[in-house]
């Protein structure tokens, strides 16, 4: 079973595609140094500019208007809005000014507690760092140690061969 497509083809629309492919090839003969590099470029740009000319007289086709009413009939009644609504609600429950209070004062309490949660997280994020430097600056003394050993002996074997060649004691 073949799909039918809807629409027709527009003549605008094409000279357009068309013309455009023509100014291409004719560019690309003209970059690459192809023969015929200018007729190709002049042939393409005046196929533009007659697809330009052509489309000064294209019609504005009008839009179509839709009829949302029909579609949503919501839309022409005369429902109260959600917010409307909401406020109805409140006062056919008779809620107290108290209560939207003390409801006010837990959300806010509940604020206050996950920022607190927040930055209880961040200490445990900064003391993980701390712990890690720890280790780093104790790994960065163990290496200087042992620098200033192996440069301790490296002294004292300059010290031997310099006795050896001066025939000199410098202990």
């Amino acid at each position: 079973m073949e799909a039918k497509v809807k629409g027709k083809l527009d003549g605008l629309t094409m000279a357009y595609g068309i013309g455009a492919s023509i100014v291409i090839t004719g560019m690309m003969f003209k970059f690459l140094n192809w023969q015929y590099a200018n007729e190709m470029l002049f042939i393409g740009l005046t196929t533009e500019a007659i697809v330009f000319f052509i489309s000064a007289f294209e019609l504005k086709r009008p839009e179509k208007e839709y009829k949302w009413d029909k579609l949503f009939p919501q839309l022409t009644t005369d429902q109260p809005t959600g917010v409307e609504q909401l406020e109805e609600m409140v006062q056919k429950a008779n809620v107290d000014p108290m209560i939207i209070e003390r409801l006010t004062n837990s959300i806010e309490k509940l604020e206050n507690n996950v920022h607190k949660m927040s930055e209880t997280s961040n200490l445990a994020h900064l003391n993980e760092q701390i712990d890690r430097m720890r280790v780093s600056s104790e790994n960065f003394e163990r290496e200087i140690n042992r620098l200033n050993k192996s440069m301790s002996d490296m002294s004292k074997q300059y010290d031997k061969v310099l006795n050896v060649m001066g025939g000199k004691n410098l202990d």
